[in-house]
């Protein structure tokens, strides 16, 4: 199975259950990672990503992105740092 042949089966499946595409996508990436775990361990994957380019998030990454597009507001953010803190 190629890349088009993938795009059609996805489309196809999308049309016929009414699912969105993203959702699917998303389903299917999910499984090919759990698949890779079990058969590689999380390690080789975590490696595997960082010889591609990915990069480990940076402590507050997470709370500093949901802040900025809207997720959490300032007060949240700054309970997140406060539960953070109380823990170390």
């Amino acid at each position: 199975m190629n890349a088009s042949d993938l795009a059609r089966v996805i489309e196809s499946v999308g049309k016929d259950r009414g699912i969105k595409r993203e959702i699917i996508i998303s389903a299917l990436e999910q499984a090919v990672l759990s698949a890779a775990q079990k058969k590689y361990g999380m390690n080789a994957i975590l490696e595997a990503c960082l010889a591609e380019g990915a990069r480990l998030a940076q402590p507050g990454e997470f709370t500093l992105r949901a802040f900025l597009n809207g997720r959490i507001d300032l007060v949240q953010a700054e309970a997140v740092m406060d539960q953070v803190q109380a823990r170390t």
